[in-house]
């Protein structure tokens, strides 16, 4: 958010990732720099902490704009300087030292040191944490603070992925002070603070002039407007009422959009990920066989068609491609019809097979269900 958007433009991404942003052109006629941002997003964020809650839709509101973290990943996916200005990684992988930016501080004045880092991650790992990558921090051996600007952090087993993990909206530093209020308060370093909160409407971002680098930060003023039907999404952009909309579920009007010459489109990766979750604690999901024969019953690509307009790529496990280490599983377990049924009979399952599936948050659900209810051989889910 650092500049004024110029030209409208939409973004896809090949996962989930779909963008659409655009600027007022009369702004742009009479010459003027736009100084403020109007974006859209499908679903508002229950709060606005991102180590409290799992929602995707609260870091595309915090993330690198409230908060911030010791490295950013940049647009191709590599760890960037963010509060630490540098780093060592020792030889065996497992300690790293950061040296954080001189002067750091925090939108209450409070300082961004040492402490707040060891501080932040301590928390995260905590017994009471419920930050959705607290396995990641629960395996931080030691965090050593030997200088106000040194973080020494040793893990107890090697991650490949920490200086990249480290860099998304669960791993932001906080105030300590203000931490237990960041869901509706929140205190962060960012070059944006919160503003106002309209529930149920918008979100609006202000500028913060104490930041390091806020003679950067051209916008001054961004605000996200929450609109969840897809034609309305259409809508707001064609009229340009918003500048911007993530993830906007306008991939069927892509033509129109691509025609229209106030428009750019852009096409983008993403590591973000869909998965059907299985309860094997209940029967008949708790025999493997069951669980392999609904594995093999869904069509991957059939699903990314119907859901995602095509926008993603099936993947075999919890990795994506571009991800370190990433390798290519989507065949130890095709779409074979045939062998879900099979597998089935030998479990002793009668088809039809009714399952209870819960989906995604409204308006996603909708568009979810279609390609999700026949992916049990013989038989549809019913829809929670």
């Amino acid at each position: 958010m650092s500049s004024p958007l110029t030209k409208r433009a939409l973004l896809l991404g090949t996962a989930t990732a779909l963008l659409l942003s655009a600027a007022h052109l009369p702004a742009q006629a009479q010459g003027r720099a736009k100084d403020t941002l109007v974006i859209g997003m499908t679903l508002e964020p229950p709060g606005l902490d991102p180590t409290a809650g799992a929602a995707s839709a609260i870091a595309e509101v915090v993330l690198y704009n409230v908060f911030e973290t010791l490295t950013k990943i940049g647009a191709d996916g590599r760890p960037q300087p963010l509060l630490a200005e540098r780093w060592e990684v020792s030889p065996d992988l497992k300690t790293f030292t950061f040296k954080l930016r001189r002067g750091l501080k925090f939108h209450n004045g409070e300082p961004l040191d040492a402490a707040a880092v060891k501080f932040s991650f301590e928390r995260a790992a905590g017994e009471k944490s419920t930050n959705k990558d607290k396995r990641l921090f629960s395996n931080i051996a030691f965090i050593g603070t030997p200088e106000a600007d040194t973080v020494v952090i040793g893990l107890k087993t090697i991650e490949p992925d920490f200086l990249f993990l480290i860099g998304q909206a669960t791993a932001i530093i906080v105030e300590p002070k203000s931490a237990a209020s960041n869901a509706t308060q929140p205190v962060g370093s960012g070059p944006y603070r919160l503003e106002h909160w309209a529930k149920g409407a918008s979100i609006t971002l202000a500028r913060w002039d104490g930041h390091r680098n806020a003679a950067a930060v051209k916008t001054r003023r961004v605000s996200f407007r929450f609109i969840s039907e897809p034609a309305a999404q259409v809508a707001a952009l064609l009229a340009g009422d918003v500048d911007a909309f993530p993830r906007v579920a306008a991939a069927r009007s892509l033509a129109q959009f691509k025609a229209d010459k106030r428009f750019q489109v852009i096409v983008a990766g993403s590591r973000a990920k869909t998965i059907l979750a299985i309860n094997n604690k209940k029967k008949p999901l708790d025999d493997v066989r069951v669980r392999r024969a609904i594995a093999a019953a869904i069509d991957r690509k059939a699903i990314i068609e119907a859901a995602a307009d095509g926008f993603g790529v099936p993947i075999g496990s919890h990795y994506v491609p571009g991800a370190l280490g990433y390798v290519d599983t989507t065949g130890l377990n095709p779409y074979n019809p045939d062998k879900a049924r099979a597998l089935l009979k030998e479990a002793g399952v009668a088809l039809p097979l009714e399952l209870t599936l819960k989906l995604p948050p409204p308006p996603m659900r909708a568009r979810a269900a279609k390609p999700s209810c026949p992916a049990g051989p013989g038989g549809y889910p019913r829809q929670d």
